[in-house]
């Protein structure tokens, strides 16, 4: 029994870093695109303007990635307490 709990808590673990990670990443994409709007902004020429673009729609990119992880990881950790749940009764 405490062989299968410290399995249960080791994926737990993992699990929830994999989630944190995940909206880091969303954090990162956010920031990416807002930086990018501002290079398009003060780019008076083609290059910082088409970079910014470059940038904001990679920063996008990673935050639609870093949903994807997010709530994939949420719904293994959901799925993991379950699991948790039934073997303890």
């Amino acid at each position: 029994m405490s062989s299968n709990n410290s399995k249960f808590k080791k994926n737990i673990i993992e699990v929830t870093g994999n989630e944190i990670r995940g909206l880091l990443i969303i954090i990162v994409g956010v920031f990416l695109a807002g930086v990018g709007l501002i290079f398009s902004a003060m780019g008076k020429s083609g290059f910082p303007f088409f970079g910014g673009f470059f940038i904001s729609a990679l920063g996008i990119f990673s935050a639609i990635i870093g949903v994807y992880a997010s709530v994939h990881y949420a719904q293994k950790y959901s799925d993991l307490l379950k699991e948790w749940k039934h073997t303890q009764q």
